[in-house]
Parts: C-alpha cells; sequence; structure tokens
C-alpha cells in the first residue's frame, strides 16, 4: 500500500509539469540610405531573410544566450556586386525592441547604432 501511494504521488508531481514559456524578443533593423543593400540576418538559432531596409523580426525560439550576442549582417554596396558581412554586439530585452541602426556609410562599412526603445 505504501508503494502504491508513492507511485501515485510521483504520478501527480509529474503531472503538473507546465510547458516552459520562452520569451520573445523583437530586432528591427532601420536604413534610409541607398549604399547599401541589405540581405540576411544572423545570430544563434536564427538566420533572417532581409525584404526591406526597415523590418522587424520577431525573435520566439530559445536563445543560448541574450546578452553579447554576435548579430552578423550581410549586403551588398553600390560600388560593387561583392557580398559584404559585418558583426555586431547586442542584448535582447523582453520588455524592449533591440534596433540596429545604420547611421552612416563610408566605402561600404555601415556605421551600425544599436538601440533599445
Amino acid at each position: 500500500m505504501k508503494r502504491l501511494l508513492i507511485l501515485l504521488m510521483f504520478l501527480f508531481a509529474c503531472s503538473g509539469d507546465e510547458e516552459e514559456i520562452i520569451p520573445t524578443y523583437t530586432l528591427e533593423l532601420r536604413y534610409s540610405g541607398d549604399e547599401l543593400t541589405f540581405f540576411e540576418i544572423s545570430l544563434p538559432n536564427y538566420v533572417l531573410d532581409v525584404t526591406s531596409q526597415n523590418q522587424t523580426f520577431t525573435l520566439d525560439k530559445w536563445m543560448p544566450k541574450i546578452e553579447d550576442v554576435t548579430v552578423t549582417l550581410t549586403f551588398s554596396c553600390e560600388i560593387d556586386t561583392n557580398l559584404y558581412s559585418g558583426d555586431v554586439l547586442v542584448n535582447f530585452y523582453e520588455d524592449k525592441k533591440t534596433v540596429l541602426y545604420v547611421q552612416s556609410v563610408a566605402s561600404c562599412n555601415p556605421d551600425v547604432v544599436v538601440l533599445y526603445e
């Protein structure tokens, strides 16, 4: 009888487990110039296709970390037909949007400022 009671207690304890809620984060690309064309943004667990130079993405998969995350931007430049890439370190917050704001471009090198709104 004791064993049955212990088994029932174990079953009830296990059945109460709920699925883990994965937080969502928002990443936005902002660029108003015409020197660059962005194609892709990649970060751990994500490869995001860029279809607009001003675009917002919702990140809703599990992320291995949310601080000092390397985000890689892949783009072309109007000067030539080569593809370029550049890395930016960002943080993600549940209550704020992480913005990659391309402030200026010099010789196919974007100056990307990270904002948190």
